[in-house]
């Protein structure tokens, strides 16, 4: 399945991606297994990373359609083909900003 990623990484621009999901990477290689949002995350970030010495990966959201993913969820159950808004994104940069508000 192909999706078209938005990154927004904290305090740095986004990138925009096309990214395919298929099956699960080691040591995610169960009979029937499929992609969840928290492995999406882990494979985003050998690509782009997201990780840093003040956050991790727990500190990102994955939404779709302005909905957060749960990062237990497995991703053929939520996502579509060639859906236009999948959005991964800094937590600490929207709580930094609701603070601020």
């Amino acid at each position: 399945m192909r999706i078209k990623l938005t990154v927004q990484r904290h305090s740095l621009p986004p990138a925009y991606v096309l990214w395919t999901v298929g099956v699960p990477r080691p040591p995610y290689t169960a009979t029937g297994a499929s992609v969840t949002v928290s492995q999406l995350l882990e494979q985003v970030n050998d690509v782009i990373p997201l990780e840093a010495a003040e956050w991790g990966l727990e500190d990102y959201a994955v939404e779709v359609g302005g909905f957060e993913c749960l990062h237990f969820a497995e991703l053929i159950q939520i996502f579509k083909e060639d859906d236009e808004v999948w959005y991964v994104r800094s937590c600490i940069a929207t709580l930094n900003m609701a603070h601020r508000g």
